[in-house]
């Protein structure tokens, strides 16, 4: 609400006062109104005054007049009002130049207009808003003190906002899913989020654009979300701000009681699964009566997956322990929302550098539908944390919580596995593993034994010599021993190829034209995944 130079020139009592320069700067606001005859000592002067002058010494100072406009300006001043006629006859030349270019209003006061009248004019008109900005503040701090007491939530937030501006409200948490919304409608279906102007939001400043009011919801230095006003005009009033930011201030303190709730609940939830996990449960009894506390319904059936971002733990070496806090704070963030988003039900658990979920499947679920909720989960986490992937292992369903703990060793032992295979960047299922399931559960002991008989001399010359032995021993076995084909992919000729193979053989003294001996190759390869966990 306060006044701008523009507004005040519309007095009756300044009518007679002309702008002589610097006139792209109307808008500026007026807050106090000062006068000094003597320019000399401007110190004095704040952000938002108009300053009144008969700029006695003025034209006897070259260099104050050098300086003036450029320090008035600096200070934020709202403009110069000179009276000419008293010790100025003519405002200087430079005045006219500066003002233009700093956008600074110059005002030329006739020799007749007593200050007394001014100020009084403008005074009571700056008061008289401040006033109407006061009544108006009180009235929507009582309005959103209500929305807090009556626990009502972010909705009365946004239905209270929007009836105060008359104009659709959203509010959404940063990743601009939409917590919130008042006056819905066909408005709203095709309302843009102009995410390139969201990134403003980060400073703590509101935000016009063409079609919205955007503005941050701050607590301290952390940012929970957005409040986005859709605008009818290009025009956002002062009062239309500090509502908005009245409003942003509500809705940190509600998404921070939100946070406080979920993360009490998560640590519940997380104890429990700890406890599942680690078999601390007494009786098949005691583990239902936990679930059922926690909401779960027991007529369903429960998978295990187990989350890992690759090289995560080499990559932490260059980063503080704030940021990998970070880090695995925005990954359980990012599960959690697309988790509820698709209507699952979940417990989840860091351990560890892994995030470990227990997911609750409803009858009409299928494991066609968990496939479509992994890859999804790895898109979003690839696009969260940018320069990071992640890798999915989950294991198979159990209608019994008390098979959870055999659910949650499968989906380790099956990204320990498929690590090796495909690196990184994937999902797999155990039930996916094939023969690796045998190889999984075959004792260790054993599994170093055939390994140490088979491909172990060949891997340890292929580590010394940097060569490619093993990977052309893998792609010859899946190319069913076909010459052309492997050659093919391994962009090789073939007597080049054929070579490499009789390496192999001399190496592993396995003879590969006999099918128990390419076998043999075939299980040595694919246990060194097993035994490298």
């Amino acid at each position: 609400m306060s006044l701008t130079v523009r507004e005040a020139l519309k007095l009756d009592v300044l009518r007679d006062i002309r702008v002589v320069a610097g006139h792209d700067g109307l808008e500026r606001k007026i807050t106090w109104v000062s006068i000094l005859e003597v320019l000399d000592d401007i110190g004095w002067l704040h952000e938002g005054e108009l300053l009144v002058t008969t700029a006695f010494g003025l034209m006897e100072d070259p260099d104050l007049q050098n300086e003036l406009i450029p320090e008035l300006d600096k200070r934020g001043l709202a403009g110069l009002a000179i009276q000419t006629g008293y010790y100025v006859n003519e405002i200087p030349e430079i005045f006219f130049r500066q003002a233009d270019q700093y956008s600074f209003p110059l005002l030329l006061l006739p020799k007749e207009l007593a200050f007394s009248d001014l100020t009084r004019a403008l005074l009571r008109l700056i008061v008289a808003r401040q006033v109407e900005l006061l009544e108006y503040t009180e009235r929507i701090h009582k309005e959103f003190t209500q929305v807090i007491l009556d626990n009502r939530g972010l909705p009365a937030v946004a239905t209270v906002l929007a009836q105060l501006l008359n104009l659709p409200v959203r509010i959404l948490d940063k990743s601009h899913e939409v917590l919130a919304e008042a006056d819905a409608g066909s408005v709203l279906q095709s309302w843009p989020m102009e995410t390139p102007q969201l990134t403003l939001c980060h400073l703590g400043t509101t935000v016009t654009t063409p079609t919205q009011v955007i503005a941050p919801i701050l607590a301290g230095k952390k940012m929970y979300g957005y409040i986005s006003v859709l605008k009818n005009s290009n025009e956002v009033s002062e009062l239309d701000i500090i509502a908005i930011s009245r409003a942003s201030t509500v809705c940190a303190l509600e998404l921070l009681k939100e946070r406080a709730i979920f993360e009490a609940e998560t640590r519940i939830r997380g104890d429990f699964l700890d406890d599942l996990l680690s078999g601390n449960f007494p009786s098949k009894e005691a583990i239902a009566r936990r679930a059922r506390a926690l909401g779960y319904n027991l007529e369903t059936k429960f998978m295990v997956m187990v989350i890992n971002l690759d090289f995560f733990r080499a990559s932490i070496q260059e980063r503080t322990e704030e940021q990998v806090q970070f880090v695995k704070q925005t990954l359980f963030d990012v599960v959690s929302r697309i988790i509820t988003r698709k209507g699952y039900q979940s417990t989840m658990k860091v351990k560890g550098d892994d995030l470990v979920l227990l997911l609750q499947i409803s009858d009409t679920g299928t494991i066609a539908s968990v496939r479509d909720l992994v890859d999804y989960l790895r898109l979003e986490i690839r696009t969260a944390l940018k320069h990071l992937t992640a890798s999915i292992g989950i294991g198979r369903l159990y209608s019994d919580l008390a098979d959870i703990p055999e659910s949650y060793q499968q989906a380790i032992n099956t990204l320990s596995v498929a690590k090796g295979v495909w690196k990184q960047d994937f999902s797999a299922f155990y039930d996916d593993l094939g023969i690796y399931r045998i190889l999984i559960s075959t004792p260790s002991s054993e599994l170093k034994l055939f390994y140490n008989e088979t491909v172990a001399p060949l891997i340890e010359k292929d580590l010394k010599n940097q060569g490619e032995l093993v990977k052309t021993a893998e792609i010859y076995l899946r190319c069913n021993t076909n010459i052309k084909d492997s050659a093919a992919e391994l962009f090789i000729h073939r007597h080049t190829l054929r070579y490499r193979m009789h390496k192999v053989e001399a190496i592993t003294g396995l003879d590969l034209s006999n099918a128990d001996d390419r076998l043999r190759l075939q299980l040595g390869l694919m246990i060194r995944h097993v035994i490298a966990k």
